[in-house]
């Protein structure tokens, strides 16, 4: 995020955020301010989270599996991707109309600051 449009929004380097989009799915990390943001924008980095594969407490015929820390860090970008009304199912994500790859850019959210 743009180090002057974190300000605005109290909002420093470190702080521990969360972004929410239109689908209400929350992703947090630590924030970076800086100029190379444009501002008013958030940039996150893409392939750096997982929300499967150990991130999470997972159950295998009744055995409780604990998480795995080295593989739960990261923002999974995908999960805060909206959906697309003219899609079913589980994957609807909002997708380019002409090539087909999920929407990663110009997705309006929400940032607030965990305490």
């Amino acid at each position: 995020m743009h180090e002057d449009t974190a300000a605005q929004y109290g909002l420093k380097s470190g702080d521990r955020v969360r972004i929410i989009s239109g689908n209400g799915v929350p992703a947090e990390g630590l924030l970076l301010a800086d100029k190379s943001v444009v501002k008013g924008a958030v940039c996150v980095a893409h392939g750096f989270g997982h929300w499967a594969y150990g991130a999470t407490e997972t159950e295998i015929n009744g055995k409780k599996l604990g998480i795995l820390k080295k593989v739960s860090g990261g923002i999974a970008i995908n999960r805060v991707i909206p959906h697309d009304p003219t899609r079913q199912g589980k994957v609807s994500m909002l997708n380019d109309y002409w090539i087909g790859a999920t929407c990663r850019s110009g997705v309006p959210v929400k940032v607030e600051k965990l305490r």
